[in-house]
């Protein structure tokens, strides 16, 4: 009977009729209870997306070896159960508990019976536990056995490459000419990880599982083709690229691919995700766009982004038109309610965002940018405590977070705190280097009364410019920079040329009249403030103010 109701169950989710296969997995267990009928049940609900349901389950059969009496028969199936509810447990954050529960899985008659992708697939979420309970060592241990169990775990080198992004995997994903499989020497053993950055932990926080050479192969095992190697292997040093955030790397990498692979949404996302981490929003828009318009259906954490890009462009239209897309996949999601956060951001509506925002925190509590956007949301409305505890939140989930560094630095500058807002834009630019936080971080040192900041943030902004020469904001501050420094002709120089590109900037007219004024030019000096107050900038009043010092002849200087 069990052997007919299994092809049942297993025809009725071939064919998505999971009720139906609820309906015959509860009368098989009901029929015959035990580990492995439990295991069925519980995973017809996960396969519904119903895994709350099979949580809850588990929870209620749990200890298994002492609510089954044929248990001690059944290691195979209990072991499976092990993992389900801790795989289970931990899909719902409830990460302790997920661990403890899987760690039972060390025990020999539980082991012995599980394959190299069965023990992989535990390694990986061993490392997703040890990730979010700040672990780092630890989780990179068990991403890096895991991928040694199992060569193509996609998710395990992901999650490595993501704390390690200097990591080399040639030697795990290389394709031999013959196509075999890519055991023994080509495996990722722990000597090659250490090297790279991972440190061992103590045997107690591990799970041993036997060599890889003892081990069975999975049910069904086949080679993985040569081709396929050979663009994980790619895809390795693209995301290793992205991790590292240099995007002129991951986009030649991109670029060479196939276009059947090039052209799709995975692709597109993380070179988007990369371009708009370089700050290159119009870049970043067109590629997001591109994604969208091939895959529509594509809700993911890349969305964010694209909705943080349109934000920077301010392109309102375009982002309320992704958030209506989003509103019906799924309106729920924190995705969507991030998006929409965002779109009432762009328009002024700040205390609207932060209540989307809030939600989406709620949603996926293990998301720092939607804690770090809602920051910037109470720094826009000068709630600055509010704000700089969004920013701690982010940094507690995350603390490679660039941009929740960068928002705690912005805290500092607005309450006047020069050096604590250097300490956190130089923590930042470590991470990510990219234009506005580098600029950031200079307008920090040009505050900051320490011998040597100005040279300082004078070297920052040509750092800058070293990789993008025509970058218009960075030209600026140099300009700001040479001024302040008294190298007025230099100063002037880099105004002018910033004028022909630009004519109706306010800023870059305020700083020719303050360059004139210091070379004793009045009559242009007064041009330039005038022309730049006619441009009605947001600091029309400081200006009018220092325009009428200098009319009236004061030595007040704005500059010194």
């Amino acid at each position: 009977m069990t052997e007919a109701v299994e092809k049942l169950i297993n025809e009725n989710i071939d064919l998505l009729l999971y009720d139906n296969a609820i309906f015959y997995a509860e009368r098989l267990h009901a029929a015959s209870a035990s580990p492995g009928t439990l295991h069925i049940l519980a995973t017809v609900y996960v396969k519904a997306g119903k895994a709350k349901v099979a949580a809850d389950l588990l929870k209620h059969n749990y200890p298994f070896t002492e609510n089954f009496s044929n248990a001690g028969n059944e290691c195979r199936a209990v072991g499976k159960l092990l993992y389900l509810y801790g795989v289970t447990l931990a899909r719902d954050n409830k990460f302790l508990a997920a661990e403890r529960v899987l760690r039972e899985l060390q025990r020999d008659c539980y082991l012995s019976g599980m394959n190299e992708m069965e023990l992989s697939a535990l390694h990986y979420w061993m490392g997703v536990i040890c990730t979010n309970t700040k672990r780092e060592p630890t989780s990179l241990d068990h991403y890096g056995k895991s991928v040694q169990l199992f060569n193509f775990n996609w998710s395990s080198i992901d999650r490595y490459l993501s704390l390690r992004p200097e990591t080399n995997f040639d030697c795990v994903l290389a394709a031999k000419n013959d196509g075999s499989e890519t055991h023994g020497e080509n495996d990722l053993n722990a000597s090659s990880l250490y090297a790279h950055g991972a440190h061992p932990t103590s045997q107690s926080q591990m799970i041993n599982t036997p060599p890889t050479s003892d081990l069975p192969l999975p049910p069904n095992a086949e080679v993985i083709p040569p081709q396929l190697q050979r663009l994980l292997l790619e895809l390795t040093k693209i995301l290793s690229a992205c991790y590292s955030f240099d995007a002129t790397a991951a986009a030649q990498r991109i670029y060479a691919l196939p276009p059947n692979h090039r052209n799709t949404g995975y692709i597109l996302g993380l070179l988007a995700k990369a371009q708009y981490d370089d700050g290159m929003y119009e870049d970043a828009a067109k590629s997001f766009q591109k994604m969208r318009s091939l895959e529509p259906y594509r809700l993911d954490d890349k969305l964010v982004y694209y909705s943080s890009c349109l934000w920077q462009l301010r392109d309102e239209k375009n982002l309320a038109h992704l958030a209506q897309e989003l509103i019906h996949l799924d309106k729920l999601s924190s995705i969507t309610q991030i998006v929409l956060g965002n779109t009432h951001s762009v328009v002024g509506e700040h205390e609207t965002a932060i209540q989307f925002l809030s939600r989406a925190c709620k949603i996926d509590s293990l998301q720092p940018y939607s804690s770090t956007l809602k920051g910037f949301e109470h720094l826009v409305l000068e709630e600055l405590e509010d704000a700089s505890q969004c920013f701690r939140t982010s940094l507690h989930l995350d603390g490679k977070h660039y941009a929740a560094w960068h928002g705690l630095g912005t805290v500092f500058m607005k309450q006047e705190r020069w050096k604590e807002a250097v300490v956190h834009f130089e923590r930042a630019s470590r991470i990510n280097p990219n234009p506005p936080i580098m600029l950031a971080y200079a307008n920090a040192l040009m505050e900051e009364v320490s011998p040597g900041c100005v040279e300082k943030a004078f070297s920052v902004v040509n750092q800058v410019l070293s990789k993008y020469p025509n970058h218009a904001l960075a030209r600026l501050r140099q300009g700001e920079i040479l001024l302040k420094r008294g190298r007025l002709n230099a100063a002037k120089d880099v105004a002018v040329s910033l004028l022909g590109t630009a004519p109706r900037e306010p800023k870059i007219n305020l700083l020719l009249a303050r360059i004139y004024k210091k070379l004793g030019d009045r009559n242009k000096a007064l041009q330039h403030f005038t022309f730049a107050l006619g441009l009605k900038p947001r600091d029309s009043a400081a200006i009018k103010l220092e325009l009428d010092r200098y009319q009236e002849g004061g030595t007040d200087d704005e500059t010194d």
